[in-house]
């Protein structure tokens, strides 16, 4: 489970972490960070996410956390979470809007 009280050095460590953990993608390119949870678009327009999914935040059809990156979906060009909030949003090259949970 992933907790909001990490400090600058463990945030960028977990940052490092992930960008190197999806493979195949180059490092991120946008992320956006909600209440305890994540999301990054890679270069290749990967969207990844990670963190507390209690309300199916992360967009993988699960209320699972997950501490390890979850690759969500292809083609996607912008995204957005918002502070203190459980949802994700993203914006697909179609022009598509997704959103997870609430």
């Amino acid at each position: 489970m992933v907790s909001c009280d990490h400090t600058q050095q463990q945030l960028l460590s977990n940052v490092n972490y992930i960008a190197q953990s999806m493979s195949g993608s180059d490092y991120s390119h946008r992320i956006a960070t909600g209440r305890f949870h994540s999301a990054a678009i890679c270069a290749d327009n990967i969207l990844w996410t990670w963190g507390e999914n209690e309300d199916g935040q992360l967009g993988n059809g699960t209320t699972e956390d997950s501490s390890v990156p979850i690759r969500i979906m292809d083609d996607v060009i912008a995204i957005s979470t918002r502070d203190w909030s459980h949802n994700t949003s993203a914006i697909t090259s179609d022009g598509t809007l997704w959103m997870c949970a609430y």
